[in-house]
This record gives C-alpha cells, sequence and structure tokens, in this order.
C-alpha cells in the first residue's frame, strides 16, 4: 500500500493519500493472467489524426482517464492478501479482486477491453492497422480517437460536439459494466 501525505503550500498537512497496489511480481503467466500488453497508439497514427485535424482544420482535445486501470474487470480469480493494518482472527484470509488494481500485469489489458467494449456499444469503428484508433462517422461529421495507455486523442469538426464528447468520456471512463 503506498501512503503519501499532501501538504499545502505553508507545510501544514492538507490530506492523507493511500493507494492499494497489487503485487503483481507475484503473478504467473497462463496461471494468474494471460495478457498483459495494451494497445498503445502508433506514432504514424498520432501524426496522421494531428495531419487531418490541421487540414481539415478540426479540433483537437486529450483526456487523462483518471483511475483508469480501476475500472478493468477482472474474469479470472484473483486474490491477494490483505493490506497491512487490517486486523481479522483468521490469518489465512485474502480479498478475491473483482476489479483491477494497479501493480495488476493485465490492468492495463483490462481497461482497454472495457474501453473498447464501451466504444463498439456507441457506434465506434476499430481501426484494423492500429487497433488504438476509433473511428465514428455521423452523417457527414467524423469523430477520431485514439487511445495510448489511459489517455485520449480526440479528433472532431464541431467543437461543440467535441465538449460533448469529452463529458460522454468523462461519464464512459467511470462505468461500471
Amino acid at each position: 500500500m503506498g501512503l503519501k501525505i499532501k501538504r499545502n503550500a505553508n507545510g501544514s498537512v492538507e490530506r492523507y493519500k493511500a493507494r492499494l497496489v497489487a503485487k503483481g511480481y507475484t503473478q504467473v503467466k497462463g496461471l494468474d493472467y494471460f495478457d498483459s500488453f495494451s494497445p498503445v497508439a502508433k506514432l504514424t497514427t498520432v501524426r496522421l489524426v494531428i495531419a487531418l485535424a490541421s487540414i481539415n482544420h478540426w479540433h483537437l482535445h486529450q483526456l487523462d482517464v483518471n483511475n483508469a486501470f480501476l475500472h478493468g474487470d477482472l474474469q479470472d480469480d484473483g486474490y491477494m492478501t490483505l493490506p497491512p493494518g487490517i486486523l481479522v482472527k483468521n490469518y489465512n484470509t485474502v480479498c478475491k479482486l473483482n476489479k483491477s488494481l494497479y501493480g495488476l500485469k493485465q490492468a492495463s489489458r483490462k481497461w482497454y477491453d472495457k474501453l473498447t467494449y464501451v466504444l463498439l456499444q456507441h457506434h465506434y469503428t476499430e481501426a484494423n492497422p492500429d487497433h488504438s484508433l476509433f473511428i465514428e462517422k455521423t452523417g457527414s461529421s467524423y469523430t477520431i480517437l485514439l487511445v495510448y495507455v489511459d489517455h485520449i486523442i480526440l479528433a472532431r469538426d464541431s467543437l461543440e460536439n467535441l465538449n460533448l464528447l469529452n463529458l460522454f468520456w468523462t461519464h464512459c471512463s467511470r462505468l461500471r459494466i
């Protein structure tokens, strides 16, 4: 468990922060997890999206999904020992994980799987040459969404639609599917 003290400018304590991190280094491939990678945007795809946005006078927006890896759902059984400070009578007690945690080898993959599921449900198409590129065509408008781990680049011809998409993706990042 990671513990931090956030301080104000004058040095006084603002708040205490804790982050529960799994010991992913103890995981065994094929037993505890299968896929540990998450597709990331290719540099040529990033350049292409920026060029298209520039040529067509589209708006670009970058999103950083907060706590992205915590949104992934685990289909495999995963367990962890109790964090320090939690007292129980039976020392053999463990936690069964339903959601992904930072530190798990498959955390980024599970986030990407969930994001892909949400995008496909909302009529986006995954590009064959680069699986981190998603495109939605509505009438004569295009929305391009490019994923790099827990960052998203949105390109759209209308700023109004882009703001609506920003609100939509902020909401989608919190979905519990």
